[in-house]
């Protein structure tokens, strides 16, 4: 077995640089809402317009999340990581100058193809560097991810209202970029990095999309994304509308929910390694499930809040211990493994806001959160099947 290429000083840049770029991506993905009423008022456009913008970034994500893992096989992954920076740099800087819808959509093409890339290859890349305390490592990554996507929203509400331009954070998160792409021109590219060191000449059995065990993995983390992301996007609604929740304490749904996360990385930074995965896997995955379904028979938004903490905690480590059983299991091709799982996952954030429309149109929110449990028992019927693959 061949030893890293890289030296304990280049893994130590490698590790910080890529929590850094998840922390990058995360602010990428929640500019917008927080600032969609000022941003409609200045561009003279209707909300809905600019709705339409986010889901043209995650079209491109997953696209982006699709395609890069084959090319990062051929590339090497920090080559990867390299242009999907500069990407995200070139697409938040555009959106602090654009003028016009069309190249709002231009923007979000290109922070999509970024952000795709970016998570798909920055988890890959740090999986093969520390194949020896991999859950761990993807759950540090992912405490900056969380960091990100807690703080930009609180950063925003407290500076808007006092007349700070939301352009301004546009142009601030592409120069963070700066801080991220650097550090990657600083180590060398091997394209030909597994997880066991450097890739060997002989051919993989077959291509990793051919496997079941793969498709079962993507099911997996495809049902999780879909109840993540319905949590945050329906969760204010939900408070509001169905459980006449108090409006300052509906906004902080979603802030306790993602605090519930936080807090559940942090501690599965140190859970020991040799935990077995599939079993912890299956056992978050019933506990989100039962924690997500009993929101449909809850009547007080306190209780309802309860729930959305605890479902943060059970959350955290399932979407880490997916990625990294992905890249355990197809070590040398793990970019293509890797890319396609988090690619359809990635088709749960388109899923979950179309059913939270369809169900608010008829006036049935009280059946949201049960519907979209139904995704956390996909995610457990796959792991429980991929045990006897």
């Amino acid at each position: 077995m061949s030893q890293s290429p890289y030296t304990k000083r280049q893994q130590f840049i490698a590790l910080i640089t890529t929590a850094g770029a998840m922390l990058f991506f995360a602010i990428t993905t929640v500019l917008l809402p927080p600032a969609i009423k000022r941003i409609a008022a200045d561009l003279v456009l209707e909300i809905p317009q600019l709705t339409r913008v986010i889901t043209t970034q995650f079209i491109a994500f997953f696209f982006a999340a699709l395609l890069a893992g084959a090319l990062s096989d051929r590339w090497g992954k920090l080559l990867m990581l390299r242009y999907s920076t500069m990407l995200i740099i070139l697409g938040t800087a555009l959106w602090g100058v654009t003028q016009h819808i069309v190249t709002a959509h231009f923007a979000a093409v290109l922070m999509g193809l970024g952000g795709g890339t970016l998570q798909n290859q920055g988890t890959a890349f740090l999986s093969d560097l520390f194949s020896h305390r991999r859950k761990a490592v993807l759950n540090f990554i992912q405490v900056a991810f969380c960091a990100g996507a807690a703080a930009t929203p609180a950063l925003m509400a407290a500076l808007l209202p006092h007349g700070v331009s939301w352009r301004i954070f546009y142009f601030a998160t592409a120069a963070l970029g700066l801080f991220v792409f650097i550090p990657y021109l600083l180590l060398p590219n091997y394209k030909d990095l597994t997880s066991s060191g450097l890739k060997c000449t002989a051919k993989p059995d077959a291509h990793p999309v051919r496997k079941l065990s793969l498709w079962l993995l993507a099911i997996a983390l495809f049902g999780y994304v879909m109840t993540e992301s319905g949590l945050n996007v329906g969760a204010t609604l939900y408070l509001l509308e169905h459980l006449a929740t108090p409006e300052r304490w509906a906004m902080l749904g979603v802030t306790i929910f993602w605090v519930g996360v936080l807090i559940g990385r942090m501690l599965g930074t140190v859970l020991p390694e040799r935990i077995p995965t599939i079993p912890f896997l299956l056992a978050l995955s019933f506990a989100s499930f039962i924690l997500v379904a009993l929101q449909g028979i809850v009547s007080d938004w306190r209780y309802s809040l309860m729930l959305f903490g605890l479902s943060g905690l059970t959350f955290a480590t399932i979407w880490p211990l997916i990625v990294a059983l992905t890249a355990a299991r197809h070590p040398e091709q793990s970019g293509s493994a890797v890319g396609f799982v988090i690619a359809a996952g990635s088709l749960g954030i388109i899923a979950a806001p179309i059913l939270l429309e369809n169900l608010q149109q008829v006036n049935k929110l009280a059946l949201f959160y049960p519907i979209l449990s139904i995704g956390l028992l996909a995610t457990l019927l796959a792991a429980f099947k991929k045990t006897s693959t």
